[in-house]
């Protein structure tokens, strides 16, 4: 994959075959596409985050045990995405509403009947 002014350039040097398709390296995808950068980084992850927290909202746990499976298993990977990418913000919306729904069994009680 090339970069900057070099983007389009479709010589091979030493015949070096260069991918078009996206790139994945320590767990993040690179590409030109944005709707597929943003699909195979933050999309997938927000899924997968998903169903991490339908096995866990069955097991009944404290406050206390929610908090600490969101520190330690949902937030971890989204933020390491996000320091190497810009995150739209409607990829945050999801993640606070994926956090709270876990974290409240539904609804977000921390700002219920609060007014801005």
């Amino acid at each position: 994959m090339r970069i900057g002014s070099q983007k389009n350039n479709d010589e091979k040097p030493l015949g070096i075959n260069w991918p078009s398709e996206p790139i994945k390296a320590l767990g993040v995808f690179f590409t030109y596409d944005q709707s597929l950068l943003y699909e195979k980084n933050f999309q997938n992850k927000l899924d997968n985050r998903k169903k991490l927290t339908n096995i866990w909202s069955s097991r009944g746990l404290s406050i206390y045990g929610k908090v600490t499976i969101i520190k330690s298993l949902l937030i971890p990977k989204l933020v390491y995405v996000s320091s190497l990418l810009p995150t739209p913000s409607n990829i945050i919306k999801q993640v606070n509403h994926i956090i709270f729904s876990f974290l409240w069994r539904g609804k977000d009680k921390t700002t219920q009947g609060f007014q801005l």
